[in-house]
């Protein structure tokens, strides 16, 4: 029996799957798969165990709209500035890049494809803002009207921090819910940039040159690639299952990047704020710079890093 995760507007969420994180109405879990509790849109990595009872069913208030599958004989992939837009990158067999969007009809209009060279570029207009939020340690918190829940883990609902106690989340539409997917099939070895901001973003294996320039909060989370290039200056996670190559990182805010394994060969880490890094794995030499409160974990560096801490922050390095 799969375990009861959150009551949301009156459907309950089930997965033995663990929860990594709740974003507004989006939970995303710890193998990378999500769903989103507003639409019943769903993401999944191994086995499907995700389920909403009530299920979705039926037309939605809302007019939906899909543009695509369209087929352009690229190899490259840039995407910039889709707030309001779940992005899910995978690679594929052939050596074009495929587009599908979808969701609200608005947002999928907004939406703007052109295909320069082997590249080809996704953008969209700004979407709805979300305001300062507060934070609850302890205690409840009711949003809305209807549903409840129990959770024990950390939850962002629009701004809202929760660390513990109950949550009871319901009531109208809200504007930071995703109003939009963008997916895109791409070859393997094909540069992904991701540039601005989005809702949230998981690109799969493509095992080419990943470069993320975040000025938002949406999360990114990424399986195997190259090169990697991830500048945050927002408060965007950026999770990658493995980097093979060099890895440049700066964070100027309160981001989180993460590398769980593969082969780093130069790793250049600036961080200006309280941002953190975590490299679990090793590289070949590494140059790590804090300004702040920042922090630095490196598993492993066969040559003598260079380290410099400015604030009241730490760089740590296993053998070292």
């Amino acid at each position: 029996m799969a375990n009861q995760i959150l009551n949301f507007n009156g459907r309950t969420l089930y997965s033995n799957k663990a929860v990594r994180s709740i974003t507004n109405s989006r939970v995303t879990f710890a193998d990378g798969s999500w769903v989103d509790m507003s639409s019943g849109e769903k993401y999944v990595r191994g086995q499907d165990d995700i389920v909403i009872d009530p299920p979705f069913f039926g037309p939605s208030s809302v007019e939906k709209a899909t543009i695509g599958p369209t087929i352009y004989d690229a190899f490259n992939l840039d995407i910039r500035n889709v707030p309001a837009c779940v992005v899910v990158v995978q690679p594929h067999t052939e050596n074009t890049v495929v587009v599908t969007i979808s969701g609200n009809k608005p947002s999928v209009d907004s939406v703007t494809v052109k295909h320069e060279g082997d590249t080809v570029y996704v953008g969209g207009a700004e979407g709805p803002s979300i305001g300062s939020g507060i934070n609850i340690s302890g205690g409840s918190i009711h949003i809305g009207s209807v549903g409840r829940g129990n959770l024990m883990s950390n939850i962002n609902i629009g701004g809202v921090s929760i660390v513990s106690g109950n949550v009871i989340i319901g009531g109208g539409s809200g504007g930071s819910q995703p109003q939009a997917t963008i997916t895109v099939s791409v070859p393997k070895g094909a540069k992904v940039n991701l540039n601005g901001d989005w809702y949230s973003a998981n690109v799969g294996n493509t095992e080419g040159n990943l470069f993320i320039n975040s000025t938002g909060s949406g999360d990114v989370q990424v399986g195997k690639v190259k090169n990697a290039t991830v500048i945050i200056k927002g408060s965007s996670d950026v999770e990658i299952d493995e980097a093979q190559g060099n890895v440049s990182i700066r964070i100027i805010g309160a981001g989180d990047v993460r590398i769980k394994g593969g082969a780093i060969g130069s790793l250049n880490t600036d961080i200006i704020g309280s941002g953190d890094v975590t490299i679990r794995t090793e590289a070949e030499e590494a140059d790590l710079n804090v300004v702040g409160a920042g922090d630095i974990y490196v598993s492993r560096v066969k040559k003598r890093p260079s380290k410099n801490v400015t604030g009241a922050g730490s760089i740590k390095v296993g053998n070292w």
